[in-house]
C-alpha cells in the first residue's frame, strides 16, 4: 500500500508564495484532514495558483440541509416516484477475459475506482445509458478484485431551497453566499459492497430512468402532478466541483496503489440560485480548480466520460471516447479499456519520487 502522505508524487518545490490561507484551504478541500505535508504550490505557476485561490475562496452559505450518502432508491422513494408498470430490463454486456484486466486486480496494495454520475436535469436521457455503463463496469473490474463505488449526485432542491430561504430571511446577507442550494449526494453501492448484492438497485434505477423517459414524451410540460411522480423530478441541478472532491478524498484516504474517479457528466455545472448571486462562471471555475490540482498533485486519476459535446469545458486531462448514444457492447469496452489503462497510470503516479519541479506530465 502507498504512503501517501510521506512523499509528494508530482511536485519538489518548496517555495510558497501564496498565503497559508490559500494552501490550507485548497489542501482541506482536496484531502480532508490527511492533507500531506508536501502540499505546497511550484513557484512561478499562474494556473495552479489560481486554481489554488478558486478552492480556497469557495464558500457554503450553509451546508445544514445537505444529504449525503442516501440510497438512491430510498431518494426515489422519497420523492414519491411511481414504479413502472413493466420497468425495462437493464442490459449486461460480455466481460472481456483480458489480461490486462487480470493485471490490474493483483496490483499489490489493491486497486479502487469511483464511478460518478451526475443526477442533474440536462441528464435525463442519458441517464439509463449511464446507469447500466457504471453496473456493467463495476461488474468487470470487481471480477478481478478491483473495489468500485458508484455515486450519483444532484441539488435536494429548485430554486435554492432552504438554503435560500435561510439566507434571505438573513436579510440578503452576505451579499456574495457563494454556493446557496441543499446538494443530494446519491449512493448505487459502496466499494465494500459486492456488485452481486447491489445489482437489483442498479435494475430498479434503470427502470425508473427508462420509464421516466417514455412519460416525459406522452405528458404535457403543465402537467405538473403527473411530472411530479417521474423520475424527473429528482433530476435537479448539479454542483461538480463538490461532488468531485469529495469523491477524491475518499479514494485518496482508502490509500491503494490505483485509483480512479471516473466522472459521467455533461461538464456543465449549474445551480440557478448560487449563480444568480455570484459570477456565472463560480461553479465552472470551482469544478476546474478542483480538476487541475487533482490531476497536479494527486496519485488518484481523475477523468472524463463527457455525454454531450457541446460543453467538454471543463480541464480534464483524459475523456473517454463516447458512442453516439453512449451505451452497449462497444462502449462498454471502450470504457473498461481506458479505466485499465489510467490505473495503470496512476500506479506510476503514485510511485514517482519528487525530480523535478511542476506539474508532472504522463
Amino acid at each position: 500500500m502507498s504512503d501517501d502522505s510521506a512523499k509528494n508524487p508530482i511536485i519538489d518545490r518548496p517555495e510558497r508564495f501564496l498565503s497559508g490561507y490559500a494552501t490550507n484551504g485548497a489542501g482541506q478541500a482536496l484531502f480532508g484532514d490527511a492533507v500531506p505535508a508536501w502540499f505546497t504550490l511550484p513557484a512561478q505557476s499562474d494556473a495552479l495558483a489560481e486554481s489554488f485561490r478558486r478552492l480556497a475562496d469557495y464558500q457554503i452559505f450553509t451546508a445544514a440541509y445537505d444529504v449525503e450518502a442516501q440510497p438512491i432508491l430510498e431518494a426515489i422513494a422519497a420523492m414519491g416516484v411511481q414504479a413502472p408498470a413493466s420497468p425495462e430490463a437493464m442490459p449486461l454486456y460480455d466481460i472481456p477475459n483480458d489480461f490486462v484486466l487480470q493485471a490490474i486486480g493483483a496490483v499489490e496494495g489493491g486497486a479502487q475506482v469511483s464511478l460518478i454520475i451526475d443526477h442533474s436535469g440536462s441528464m435525463h436521457e442519458h441517464l439509463p445509458n449511464q446507469i447500466a455503463n457504471a453496473a456493467n463496469l463495476a461488474r468487470a473490474l470487481e471480477s478481478v478484485g478491483v473495489k468500485v463505488e458508484v455515486l450519483g449526485f444532484t441539488t435536494n432542491s429548485w430554486k435554492g431551497g432552504r438554503a435560500r430561504d435561510e439566507w434571505l430571511a438573513a436579510g440578503k446577507t452576505p451579499r456574495a453566499p457563494g454556493r446557496l442550494n441543499e446538494t443530494l449526494a446519491l449512493v448505487y453501492k459502496s466499494a465494500d459492497q459486492p456488485i452481486d448484492r447491489a445489482l437489483s438497485v442498479f435494475q430498479e434505477a434503470y427502470g425508473y430512468a427508462v420509464h421516466s423517459i417514455t412519460e416525459a414524451k406522452r405528458m404535457s410540460v403543465f402537467d405538473v402532478k403527473r411530472y411530479s411522480k417521474t423520475f424527473r423530478s429528482m433530476l435537479r441541478e448539479n454542483i461538480d466541483g463538490e461532488a468531485i472532491l469529495a469523491a477524491h478524498r475518499r479514494l485518496y484516504k482508502t490509500g491503494a496503489s490505483a485509483r480512479a474517479l471516473v466522472v459521467f457528466s455533461d461538464e456543465a455545472p449549474v445551480d440557478d440560485a448560487t449563480l444568480s448571486v455570484n459570477p456565472d462562471t463560480y461553479l465552472s471555475k470551482h469544478a476546474g480548480a478542483a480538476i487541475s490540482l487533482i490531476q497536479a498533485y494527486s496519485p488518484v486519476t481523475v477523468m472524463s466520460v463527457p455525454v454531450d459535446r457541446r460543453h467538454n469545458a471543463l480541464p480534464y486531462e483524459y475523456r473517454i471516447p463516447a458512442e453516439r448514444d453512449g451505451a452497449g457492447q462497444a462502449q462498454f469496452k471502450t470504457l473498461l479499456e481506458n479505466i485499465v489503462l489510467r490505473l495503470g497510470t496512476s500506479i506510476t503516479r503514485a510511485e514517482l519520487r519528487p525530480s523535478k519541479p511542476g506539474p508532472l506530465k504522463l
